[in-house]
């Protein structure tokens, strides 16, 4: 399957920092819903560096991804809401045929440790549910756009890093 050509420009530049030290060769990614949001939805400030992930590091299979089963969920509200069967159809596409890339199911360990990490630093659920899936599933390096993740997850799993979107932005060029 190709990359996608999502509909809108891509916006923003990246910065100087490297990608490609913040995601090493062969580390599992987890791409939360505010990353793939940003790549298969409107343009936003954190669109390139989501897209450079996603097509360059992702398709090419450097990094090997997984997506929550919650993050699917999460995606495809919007396109149900509108009634509009061609974005959902994109999203599904997406999401059951991108390389490199698996949606991995909540199960019994992924709620356990949902439940920890509700419970040590008050993550709403379905935070802790998508962060979890990742855990379990051996990602060592979770994707976001949520400013939050990197200091409640280093209190909480410091074998897990946070690749914060925004931190790659060029900001007013």
């Amino acid at each position: 399957m190709a990359p996608l050509d999502p509909p809108h420009e891509r916006a923003g530049a990246l910065t100087a920092p490297s990608l490609e030290s913040a995601l090493p060769p062969g580390a599992r990614l987890l791409l939360d819903t505010s990353a793939l949001i940003a790549y298969l939805g409107n343009a936003e400030p954190t669109t390139p560096v989501v897209s450079r992930i996603v097509e360059d590091l992702v398709g090419t299979g450097r990094n090997a991804a997984v997506v929550s089963a919650v993050s699917a969920a999460e995606l495809l509200v919007g396109p149900l809401r509108a009634a509009a069967a061609v974005a959902e159809a994109r999203v599904l596409e997406f999401l059951r045929g991108y390389p490199n890339m698996e949606v991995v199911p909540v199960d019994l360990a992924a709620a356990q440790e949902a439940a920890r990490l509700r419970a040590a630093h008050r993550f709403a659920m379905a935070d802790a549910l998508v962060v979890a899936s990742g855990i379990v599933r051996g990602a060592t390096v979770l994707v976001t756009a949520d400013a939050a993740w990197p200091t409640l997850l280093a209190l909480r799993r410091p074998s897990v890093s946070v690749c914060l979107l925004r931190s790659f932005v060029v900001r007013g060029g």
